[in-house]
């Protein structure tokens, strides 16, 4: 299955490669008349020969032969001298794509090789794209006791935050138990203030 897929990939790309070199050269103009192959009238032949004929293209399946017009002459398209060429379109890529392409441009250069093999070289080596050049925190050397002394000491901490939480908790209840006692009393004396 993934060899008939990677063939049709190939005849894909075959066939947009030939159509773009074929786009870029200027269209010749043509004449109305009967296709020498074909021989269905046609609006525009060159060489005697429909654009179907010449590309080799099959017809669509609802495709009907143009109505041939009067004996008024048929208008020629004009020649394009010059292969016009086509406007970029305006990509704004994302800031790691750009750091990614510029590693990639720089092994190819670095190396003198292709761009495809720098990016292959790059995947290969699990190498996105160099980090941004953020600086490097200058680390002391330590020991395990001194690493655990400070692991140890910030359970420490939590214990000591723990103790904290436990006490506002507790004054919270307290606070709590005296409002609902305040709430008592005071529905005792609107009842003795309405009687």
């Amino acid at each position: 299955m993934a060899d008939a897929a990677d063939i049709a990939a190939v005849l894909s790309e075959v066939r947009v490669a030939t159509g773009v070199a074929r786009a870029a050269l200027p269209i010749a103009a043509g004449v109305a008349g009967e296709c020498d192959e074909c021989e269905w009238w046609m609006p525009r032949l060159i060489e005697g020969r429909c654009a179907f004929c010449r590309d080799g293209r099959p017809r669509p399946a609802d495709w009907e032969p143009p109505v041939p017009h009067s004996s008024s002459p048929v208008a020629t398209l004009p020649v394009c001298k010059e292969a016009q060429p086509m406007p970029a379109k305006s990509i704004q890529l994302p800031a790691i794509a750009v750091v990614a392409i510029t590693a990639v441009e720089q092994l190819a250069t670095d190396r003198n090789i292709a761009l495809g093999q720098a990016a292959a070289e790059l995947i290969e080596r699990g190498i996105a794209a160099p980090a941004a050049s953020a600086p490097v925190p200058a680390l002391e050397r330590t020991d395990i006791d001194t690493l655990l002394g400070m692991v140890r000491a910030r359970f420490d901490d939590r214990d000591e935050e723990r103790i904290e939480l436990a006490a506002v908790l507790k004054r919270a209840e307290v606070a709590e138990a005296r409002a609902a006692e305040a709430e008592a009393k005071l529905v005792k004396i609107r009842a003795i203030n309405a009687e």
